[in-house]
């Protein structure tokens, strides 16, 4: 046993030691080079540790290996991908510990397609593990020719500040990826044009920094793109938001974060809101055509705000469906919808609210605890929801079922309303329709 310990204790600071002294290492990147100049591929040996920094990988180029791959402090970048056709798998990557931008594992350079980033470990304390061009806050633009044709899939990431940080990066696909323990986003995307699928990923423990104004959620996009999909997901505990779906493009507005469906996510133990929905809040320019339907959203917005909520369409969103969703012992409201102003001023229309469980959410102590929240929505339809309290249930603090006013061209019909302690509904506005609503009591504390 003492033997066996001593082996083990040995590899412990042997790895301890050679991440460490990354900087100090002979730099094997030539040697890369040269081997893929040969062949096409490379291959880094189990149980080898290498230093590679600044490492392009040219069209067709495959680097893969049981190796271990360290960026020292004076690159920004271990490998690039400047190419097309490029693989990258089942390495191990630990970066030298830096703050600040630009640092990341793997960048995609300007141009580079048809990438496939699979069954590799990232760990470590720098920006990034996955980066496209440079954030405009240190500096960078997006790239003339974004990088297209991306696929990440079935890899870890512990660590990192945000391990992938796509900014100028289209047509993706993110899969079956572990996330966990980040300092801020464990995804974000930022000026993209579109085309992203990011499934099956699980998350946990995302924002695991110091709370500040920075964001971090498990999904965070500025301006995501035309045809966003979000699903299969699961989120467990984050110090903001699960998925923060917003902003349109600063050039002109053209492109926002439109044509997005958000389905069939497991999210809980948020600090904030589950889901936040809305287009550009300053000017009023609306994202549209979002569907969200089928997540199970439970035990989130831990920060006990009630104005925060499980699902919350904050401003300028057109054409928004939430449909088929179980919100469960939230400690904010169920469901809000609202424009920027509170006033219906035309910068949220079209949405239909139908076939939701939203029961058990609110706070115990705030008087304004509601199921579904609407403000200044033009065109609403609110149907087919069961919405109150389930006593036998965690956290049984809604006190209005539906909450509707400023309301134009709406129709709110066939929801049960359980338990509410205060008012089961409540609707205003012009041309509403408010009819065959059940305001259930089976199950319900006597008053």
């Amino acid at each position: 046993m003492k033997i066996i310990f001593l082996v083990f204790l040995s590899f412990f600071i042997f790895k301890t030691q050679a991440q460490q002294s990354c900087d100090s290492m002979v730099d094997k990147t030539s040697d890369l080079r040269t081997t893929l100049d040969s062949q096409g591929y490379a291959s880094i040996p189990a149980g080898e540790l290498w230093r590679v920094d600044g490492l392009e990988l040219k069209s067709g180029e495959k680097l893969s290996g049981h190796g271990t791959i360290c960026k020292s402090k004076s690159s920004s970048v271990s490998v690039e991908v400047i190419g097309t056709g490029v693989t990258i798998e089942n390495l191990t990557f630990i970066p030298q510990t830096v703050s600040g931008q630009p640092n990341c594992d793997i960048k995609l350079g300007e141009g580079s397609k048809d990438i496939r980033i699979m069954s590799n470990h990232f760990k470590g304390s720098s920006y990034s593990a996955i980066c496209g061009a440079d954030d405009s806050a240190v500096g960078g633009a997006p790239y003339i020719t974004p990088a297209k044709g991306i696929m990440v899939s079935d890899n870890t990431f512990t660590g990192y500040v945000r391990p992938i940080f796509l900014h100028s990066v289209d047509n993706i696909s993110i899969s079956n990826n572990i996330i966990r323990d980040t300092l801020r986003d464990g995804i974000r995307l930022r000026e993209n044009d579109g085309f992203a699928l990011i499934t099956g990923n699980q998350f946990f423990n995302i924002g695991d920094g110091v709370v500040q104004t920075d964001t971090q959620d498990a999904i965070d996009t500025f301006w995501g793109g035309n045809r966003l999909v979000i699903t299969d997901n699961i989120v467990r505990t984050t110090q903001s938001m699960g998925f923060d779906i917003k902003g349109v493009s600063p050039n002109a507005g053209d492109i926002g974060s439109r044509s997005v469906i958000v389905a069939n996510n497991h999210i809980s133990d948020t600090l904030y809101s589950g889901i936040v929905l809305h287009g550009n809040l300053d000017t009023g320019e609306a994202n549209h055509t979002v569907i969200v339907e089928g997540n199970i959203i439970e035990g989130a917005t831990r920060n006990k705000t009630y104005a925060d909520a499980a699902i919350w369409a904050k401003g300028a969103i057109k054409y928004l469906t939430i449909a088929n969703n179980q919100l469960r012992s939230n400690y904010a409201r169920g469901i809000t919808i609202q424009t920027r102003t509170g006033s219906n001023d035309g910068t949220v229309v079209g949405v239909h609210v139908t076939g939701n469980t939203i029961l058990n959410n609110g706070v115990i102590t705030a008087p304004s605890s509601i199921g579904l929240f609407i403000n200044g929505i033009q065109g609403a339809i609110v149907s087919n929801n069961t919405i109150g309290n389930d006593f036998t249930l965690e956290n049984p603090s809604t006190r209005y079922g539906i909450y509707a006013t400023n309301i134009v061209d709406g129709l709110f019909k066939n929801n049960i309303l359980r338990c509410n302690s205060t008012n089961s509904i409540t609707v205003s506005g012009n041309n509403v329709i408010n009819s065959d609503n059940i305001s259930a009591s089976v199950g319900c504390p006597s008053p």
